[in-house]
């Protein structure tokens, strides 16, 4: 079931009908470290048995990008030491001694507190019976944590994005490696999923300052530097745009499609507009 990206990197591939991101495993000659612990004590299962049949090996840490449910709740099930972001721990105090019901996934949605998305992933994921557990991580740090697995450096870094104030990026460096989770991803729980154009400015620059030969972000498959920065363009476009201060509507798919030379498909006007609802 793992896949090789590197000599060093063996991935679980995400799986999109339950919303399971990539986990992965780097191994070191001393230790081995997960990233994310998985969306369910399942996902969890799968990667670990996984792991075993390939290099005989166990975790012998677990790094949480970030809270949301299906980067964190397969975490109760595992026995080993999690490393998260210190914003982390408030905003998975939140979740815990949460009824995780149809009713009450239903009533979180209606008032805002949850999103249609996770809610029907939830249920598909766990099925009618949803003994959930919400585990927190054991370390915390603020900026930058560096871990030493025996000829293989990771080094694990706060990341300011739309998407959660506590997303950590994995960087292998000797394997050239950047891990992103989610952090491309807009603000999802906010009244209308949104991007703002200088915390996503803020973004490029700290990810630019690393020497990449393959990114991983949590929902696709890895991709090598070129790649990457072709799929995010309308990203990278749209946020210099506004922060010139074409903030019109019009204007701005105007001035887009002026610099894609291309029409604009409905997602990448979806997109502009994400950039918008922060305006």
């Amino acid at each position: 079931m793992l896949k090789k990206l590197t000599d060093r990197i063996l991935y679980l591939p995400p799986d999109s009908s339950t919303d399971r991101p990539i986990l992965a495993a780097i191994l070191g000659n001393d230790a081995v470290l997960m990233i994310d612990a998985g969306n369910s004590p399942a996902h969890a299962d799968l990667f670990l048995e996984s792991l075993k049949a390939s290099t005989q090996r166990n975790p012998d840490w677990v790094v949480l990008t970030h809270w949301h449910w299906d980067h964190t709740f397969g975490l109760s099930h595992l026995s080993i030491p999690a490393i998260g972001h210190k914003n982390i721990a408030q905003n998975l105090s939140c979740l815990k001694g949460l009824s995780w019901d149809d009713e009450a996934l239903f009533q979180r949605v209606h008032d805002g507190e949850e999103i249609v998305f996770c809610a029907d992933a939830i249920r598909k994921e766990y099925g009618d019976t949803r003994n959930i557990q919400v585990s927190l991580p054991s370390v915390y740090f603020e900026r930058l944590l560096i871990l030493d697995l025996g000829g293989i450096t990771c080094e694990l870094h706060w990341i300011p994005t739309d998407h959660s104030n506590d997303v950590l990026a994995i960087y292998v460096k000797e394997e050239r490696t950047l891990f992103l989770s989610d952090a491309f991803a807009p603000n999802m729980y906010a009244p209308t999923p949104c991007y703002t154009a200088a915390m996503f400015q803020k973004l490029m620059e700290k990810i630019e300052q690393f020497s990449v030969e393959w990114y991983v972000e949590s929902h696709s498959l890895p991709v090598r530097v070129e790649e990457f920065w072709e799929q995010n363009r309308l990203l990278k476009i749209v946020s210099g745009l506004i922060l010139e201060g074409i903030t019109q509507r019009v204007t701005l798919l105007h001035a887009v499609e002026q610099r894609l030379d291309a029409h604009l498909p409905d997602d990448y006007i979806d997109v502009i507009d994400q950039f918008l609802a922060s305006v």
